[in-house]
């Protein structure tokens, strides 16, 4: 999916919009922990390696370097 996503978007935005939902799904997954809430947990660490290897999982070493 991630060759799909450049097509459209620059890898510079892809990577910063990226980085901001993994942030927010490992935000979600604090607060699920706290709730006591173990597949919302689940789904929120799946959720942010899907965005993870969307965004920036075969682009980002690319692009540092």
């Amino acid at each position: 999916m991630g060759p799909i996503v450049q097509k459209y978007v620059s890898i510079r935005k892809m990577i910063i919009v990226g980085n901001f939902f993994i942030a927010a799904f490992n935000g979600a997954v604090i607060l699920f922990s706290e709730i006591n809430k173990p597949i919302m947990i689940l789904v929120s660490m799946i959720l942010m390696i899907a965005t993870y290897q969307m965004t920036m999982g075969s682009y980002y070493f690319v692009y540092v370097s």
